[in-house]
């Protein structure tokens, strides 16, 4: 775990800018031109492999995820399961946070690695309707998870009612409706007993010699 990840975590911002900036400037000595960090640095991951930014949307920090996001943080980084600072937004209901990571590139449809779930699954499924509400503003659609689940399958009724207040009668229609996804495909194991067993050769099918002289002795 680095600094960044230890600043971050105890939501320590005037620290986590200082420690930015001084290095913005070590790389502007080699670098004039240069506006943001190196990924190297801003993007180091923990064990789990999550960056600071992943840590402040966890934490629902905006002004963290905003000074990350203009250091050059990366909206698209993912972590050993695939899960990037947008799932942890979606999770924790936090609308704002999502704008903002939208704004600089976030992948709004990206599904974790092992059980498939995009950012608006979560956010339906934690009952998040106004972070819901705009990451089908940003664009998300329904998707299948490892599951076979689309995300209005894990939605309260209650949920969808309100989410339908918020998009409109045409809009959630539209995104109910409107699925340009295939749910994955598990083929069942075949029984044994329902094998066919394959047809005998006309050469498996003709007496042997020594039958057919046993046969002749009779």
């Amino acid at each position: 775990m680095s600094a960044l990840h230890n600043f971050v975590r105890n939501n320590n911002e005037r620290t986590l800018e200082r420690v930015l900036q001084g290095a913005l400037r070590i790389r502007q000595k080699e670098d004039p031109d240069s506006t943001t960090l190196d990924s190297s640095f801003v993007d180091k991951k923990d064990h789990h492999g999550r960056t600071a930014l992943h840590i402040a949307a966890y934490n629902g920090n905006l002004a963290i995820t905003k000074l990350l996001l203009k250091f050059g943080a990366s909206p698209k980084a993912v972590a050993q399961d695939s899960t990037t600072a947008l799932h942890f937004a979606a999770q924790n209901g936090n609308a704002e946070l999502i704008k903002e990571l939208c704004r600089k590139g976030a992948s709004v449809n990206a599904k974790t690695s092992k059980s498939w779930m995009t950012p608006l699954h979560l956010a339906l499924s934690k009952g998040n309707c106004d972070a819901a509400h705009e990451l089908v503003k940003k664009g998300a659609i329904q998707k299948y998870n490892s599951k076979g689940k689309l995300p209005f399958d894990l939605a309260s009724e209650e949920t969808l009612s309100r989410l339908r207040e918020l998009l409109g009668e045409t809009s959630f229609s539209r995104l109910k409706d409107d699925v340009q996804d295939k749910p994955k495909s598990v083929k069942p194991p075949v029984a044994f007993y329902n094998r066919k067993k394959k047809p005998k050769s006309k050469i498996e099918q003709a007496p042997s010699a020594s039958n057919s002289n046993e046969a002749a002795k009779t």
